[in-house]
């Protein structure tokens, strides 16, 4: 009797292994699914967009983009860090959401709930208000903000919630939040009135820029901004505040691992395309391209970091 059930189970452990191996090495076997973490129209969705063809013909399966928009670029990851392993469900998981969120928000993930894939690009950011708006430079908008009760502004992730948080202890500008799902809602927003200013990217603003409906202050990343090189970063204007965040690829931990190398072998050759390095570059990124661990250590680096730098501008947490 011991036996024979010692075969039976022989049988079913043999069976269920043969059923796991084949399903590995069939994959990919249909389409691949990509959650990105802001609104469709921003310049995450355009990355993600550029990034996600590539990947679709070098892979032979379709990938379909899914955003996932809300509470300050964390649902995705969230929604992210839940879906089975199997190689058909990875998604954007950008430095502000895993570096900068867990420091002001309750969150039902970590840093290390992910398999990390590849890094494509870092951010730009700019301070943005209206063409029309009497505020003409960065100082001119820190002293508006010292009078009455401040000036509103937009913001869709922690990364614009910490640059002006930062401003304002800097300063002592009266700076208050609005929240929007993402940068293109964020811009609407501003457009409208609703909001004064707004720390943008070039892609979602450069057209209104052109045409005088909004103004840029400064730019807020190490550098000027190539489309508009006569205006200065605001520490060229006096102001030590500068953002620097990455957006990456990742999947739900713990792939097999014949399918994370090769979906991170496939990740890395789509942003090493010169032609995705040109579009992500169009879209307002610096084109990047940092493997899965590399990525991974930019982020603990990042954590760290950010949260001394949130402490010490008395960032109070969100939730």
């Amino acid at each position: 009797m011991i036996s024979m059930i010692y075969r039976i189970v022989l049988v079913i452990t043999i069976s269920l292994t043969a059923t796991l191996v084949s399903a590995q090495d069939q994959w990919p076997a249909r389409e691949v699914a990509m959650t990105v973490n802001f609104g469709a129209g921003g310049n995450t969705d355009a990355a993600a967009r550029i990034v996600s063809r590539e990947i679709a013909a070098k892979l032979g399966k379709p990938v379909v983009v899914v955003n996932k928009g809300g509470a300050q670029g964390t649902l995705g990851p969230s929604l992210l860090a839940k879906y089975k392993p199997d190689g058909y469900n990875i998604g954007v998981v950008t430095f502000s959401s895993v570096a900068m969120s867990p420091h002001l928000m309750n969150l039902n993930y970590s840093l290390n709930d992910f398999d990390y894939l590849g890094a494509m690009g870092k951010y730009r950011y700019g301070l943005i208000t209206r063409g029309d708006s009497p505020i003409k430079t960065l100082a001119q908008m820190i002293d508006a903000a010292k009078t009455g009760q401040g000036l509103f502004y937009g913001t869709s992730s922690p990364t614009d919630l910490i640059a002006l948080s930062a401003l304002s202890s800097l300063t002592g500008a009266k700076l208050q939040a609005v929240p929007y799902k993402s940068g293109s809602d964020t811009v609407l927003g501003l457009l409208a009135g609703d909001i004064v200013i707004s720390v943008q990217n070039p892609s979602e603003v450069i057209e209104h820029i052109k045409t005088g409906k909004l103004r840029l202050l400064a730019s807020l990343s190490d550098t000027r901004w190539s489309e508009f090189p006569e205006i200065a970063t605001a520490k060229e204007q006096g102001y030590d505040v500068a953002i620097n965040s990455y957006v990456g690829i990742a999947a739900p931990k713990a792939l097999p691992l014949d399918i994370k190398t090769r979906l991170e072998s496939i990740v890395m050759a789509s942003i090493r395309e010169k032609s995705v390095q040109n579009s992500l570059r169009d879209v307002g990124f610096d084109p990047i391209a940092l493997d899965g661990n590399s990525y991974k250590s930019v982020l603990e680096q990042g954590y760290k970091s950010m949260g001394a730098a949130i402490q010490a501008a008395k960032i109070p947490r969100i939730q």
